[in-house]
């Protein structure tokens, strides 16, 4: 508990160094040039390119700070931001550079924790590496989203998972469509919500994550339950039974009740 402890400490204090250069990027704009160019430019190209972001679409950028870099070049690609951030200070200043860029009608900011935001209608979402609370936020945007619905995100790597945490596709109910190593410890996933499909159509071999099972007296002792992996090992001829593996148990299983047990694939 105490080295818990200790790292959100740590965590606390360099997000407040991090939050403070940011302030002065918008308080000065020759700094915040400088500062965008070298830590934000590429990255914030390359994600935007990753999510196949197109003119006209509505995107939101959690956890804007107070120089909303991703939003402003969102801005510029075309599309409709709506920039959040859970701190009116830094809502307050990204106020002030969005109004001296002259991105007002392009860019809509909200002082909102990205927990409650209402990510229904978007099309892509970007979530920044500082957001505390990203596991929560990126649950309930694949939640919100369609399935053609794309969520850019930031991992640590290296050094960096020492003070912020990292999170995988089978953590959450989604997929990973591409992801591109960064500079300094950084990794940007871009991921869309999984397809659900049914125990029935899965492949032979194909290792899935039980996500649903219904209300059957049999099916929880024969180990299906949300959350275990299954892997379909083979099916009858006409229509018989499926064979499939979980908990390293061989089980037959009829095709009606496979269809009402939704997989998903996991990484």
């Amino acid at each position: 508990m105490q080295v818990i402890q200790q790292k959100n400490n740590l965590f606390k204090k360099i997000f407040r160094v991090v939050q403070g250069f940011e302030f002065v990027a918008g308080d000065i704009p020759w700094v915040g040039k400088i500062y965008h160019h070298f830590f934000y430019k590429k990255l914030v190209e390359k994600e935007i390119k990753m999510a196949g972001v197109q003119p006209g679409m509505g995107v939101a950028q959690v956890g804007c700070g107070p120089f909303p870099y991703s939003a402003i070049m969102l801005a510029r690609q075309g599309c409709k931001v709506q920039a959040i951030d859970n701190d009116p200070r830094a809502i307050a200043q990204a106020r002030k550079v969005v109004s001296r860029l002259g991105l007002e009608d392009k860019i809509e900011l909200q002082h909102q924790d990205g927990t409650e935001f209402d990510y229904t209608g978007l099309e892509r979402v970007f979530v920044s590496l500082h957001v505390q609370g990203r596991e929560r936020i990126l649950d309930k945007a694949v939640g919100d989203m369609g399935v053609e619905g794309r969520i850019v995100f930031r991992n640590p790597r290296g050094w960096l998972r020492l003070f912020y945490p990292s999170y995988v596709s089978n953590q959450l109910s989604c997929q990973v469509f591409c992801r591109c190593r960064e500079k300094l410890g950084k990794e940007s996933l871009c991921v869309s919500r999984c397809k659900q499909k049914s125990l029935a159509e899965a492949r032979s071999g194909e290792v899935l994550l039980i996500k649903k099972v219904p209300v059957h007296p049999l099916l929880p002792a024969l180990g299906f339950r949300p959350g275990k992996k299954v892997c379909l090992q083979g099916r009858q001829c006409f229509n018989g039974p499926l064979l499939a593996l979980v908990d390293d148990r061989k089980v037959a299983l009829g095709v009606e009740l496979a269809n009402l047990i939704e997989v998903q694939g996991g990484e």
